[in-house]
């Protein structure tokens, strides 16, 4: 699956429950403000999961968790997974039936270390690939985006390069996109049961 601008739900859009395995991405206006972005992540999650459920069960809290908000409910008999990242005012919520989900926006920006984090979180081979690039601010926020939503795929932490098992742990599809606000948005997911 590659993912189109036309795959995003730009909220208050609401997109239809999908199939099993299918993900969806929600693009939201959020404020600039970091905690009062994920309040309104979490309010937008509410009305999808009312929406999508049971009558009985949209009242399921979304829990906290070491690693993201977790929704303890089922829709047609599959759990749902979701995932949630915010930066300049724009919130993304991936959600996806009968599997995990882990989605990353990271703007692209120029930074001072952006060589030294490419070493050591993303290794010599992407390293190499983003000095080489016309716009490496560009290629590192694909780069970075594409790891941050396979780690919450995988529910997992970051670690450096040379510390990370990857094979394993990361194994999942993942498709990445460049929005309109000078972003990359990467969507990761994962269907139970598949190794």
């Amino acid at each position: 699956m590659i993912l189109q601008e036309d795959d995003i739900h730009h909220w208050p859009r609401r997109p239809q429950c999908p199939a099993p395995h299918h993900p969806v991405l929600i693009r939201v206006d959020v404020p600039v403000h970091r905690p009062a972005a994920r309040c309104r992540l979490r309010e937008v999650v509410r009305e999808v999961l009312e929406t999508w459920s049971d009558p009985g069960a949209s009242w399921l809290p979304v829990q906290e968790t070491h690693c993201g908000p977790a929704w303890s409910g089922s829709i047609g008999c599959h759990g749902l997974d979701l995932s949630l990242s915010y930066a300049g005012g724009a919130g993304w919520i991936g959600l996806l039936r009968g599997g995990w989900i882990g989605v990353d926006a990271t703007p692209i920006q120029p930074f001072d270390e952006l060589d030294g984090v490419a070493r050591d979180f993303l290794g010599p081979a992407l390293q190499a690939s983003i000095r080489r690039a016309s716009d490496p601010a560009q290629a590192f926020a694909l780069a970075w985006s594409d790891l941050e939503a396979r780690l919450k795929c995988a529910k997992s932490g970051l670690e450096e390069h040379h510390r990370r098992h990857a094979a394993p742990r990361l194994r999942c599809q993942s498709c990445s996109l460049l929005v309109a606000e000078r972003m990359a948005v990467s969507v990761a997911w994962r269907r139970a049961g598949w190794r």
